[in-house]
């Protein structure tokens, strides 16, 4: 599974990657992120395929594109368990574009853009804060989303569990919520949000379970969370 394997190697790099940047040119405005980007500000940032990109306090004045081909972007410092990690989150002033088959895990950073998975292996966010739209659409291993905030929609659909699930917890979100034609495999969880707009499910396998959740109009699976 790419989850499991990305752990191992973050826990692997911890004491290189800290230390290790890695910069260069993508063209104007453009910066192919390959290992770390510290405090610094740079244009575009481009993860290209195979690559490992941590953002660490850096400020991004554009759109972040996680390159097809097992792309990998980190943000929020170092991973040290599954909820703590070491270093300062990221500014990104545009969007954060996750293509086919990479991966992102983005924490305690700041995206004034969207945050967009296609198809993506996983998108994750945690303890950070969209200004615009949240969507993941055609994952492959499910989705970790807990403590955000989302200015605009958050729409997760026709996504796959992968064996690891969905999970969306304590967050708040400006515009509607829509989780529709996903399969949980082993299942998905939709607890505690707050949601200025509606909460739709509708189509999802298992169905998802959760409750404390507060929205405009709770409708079809989530009626009852």
């Amino acid at each position: 599974m790419r989850r499991a394997a990305f752990a191992l190697a973050v826990l692997a790099s911890v004491a290189v990657a800290l230390t290790t940047a890695g910069i260069t040119s993508a063209g104007p405005g453009s910066t192919v992120c390959t290992t770390t980007l510290g405090p610094i500000t740079v244009g575009n940032v481009v993860v290209p395929a195979g690559a490992h990109c941590i953002l660490d306090g850096t400020t991004v004045a554009g759109n972040v594109r996680v390159a097809s081909g097992n792309g990998t972007l980190e943000s929020g410092g170092i991973l040290t368990t599954s909820t703590a990690s070491v270093g300062a989150g990221p500014t990104i002033n545009g969007n954060v574009v996750v293509e086919a088959d990479a991966i992102a895990d983005v924490r305690v950073s700041l995206i004034r853009g969207n945050y967009q998975c296609n198809g993506c292996s996983y998108a994750d966010l945690h303890s950070s804060t969209v200004t615009g739209n949240f969507q993941d659409t055609g994952l492959l291993e499910g989705v970790f989303f807990d403590s955000n905030t989302i200015g605009g929609n958050l729409a997760i659909v026709n996504s796959f569990g992968g064996g690891f699930g969905f999970s969306l917890s304590r967050s708040s979100v400006g515009g509607n919520m829509s989780f529709e034609g996903n399969l949980g495999e082993p299942s998905s969880d939709i607890s505690m949000n707050t949601i200025t707009g509606n909460l739709q499910c509708d189509g999802n396998t298992p169905p998802p379970t959760g409750a404390g959740n507060s929205a405009n109009k709770k409708l079809g699976q989530c009626a009852a969370l």
